[in-house]
């Protein structure tokens, strides 16, 4: 599993030993083609996906649009450009106490 992460200063990274999450924010693990499971912030998710993978966003806009065709016959669709890799919804206190490996340094952290 990955996590995404924001940072406005890149050049820390190596001395990072610690990752936070808001313990009051939801998060998604969402399957990511070629990536695997990544955690990432719920209210960021589209916009992660626009950047990171948006082929993500212009099949789930092409699936709601088959199914209101479908209204009728089928339960009602989720919202347009509602991604389908949302694998879990966590909240970000059930975080704390995990640990990830960081990327470029061999060393387990917390998050």
């Amino acid at each position: 599993m990955g996590l995404a992460i924001w940072t406005t200063t890149p050049w820390t990274i190596p001395a990072n030993l610690a990752i936070t999450a808001n313990p009051d924010l939801e998060y998604v693990a969402y399957d990511l083609p070629r990536h695997g499971v990544t955690v990432v912030a719920k209210d960021l998710l589209h916009a992660f996906l626009k950047e990171c993978a948006p082929e993500e966003l212009a099949q789930a806009s092409d699936t709601a649009g088959r199914r209101s065709a479908l209204r009728r016959a089928a339960p009602p669709a989720p919202p347009s450009g509602t991604p389908n890799g949302i694998k879990r919804t966590l909240q970000g206190s059930e975080l704390e106490g995990w640990k990830y490996r960081h990327p470029l340094v061999a060393r387990e952290s917390p998050w």
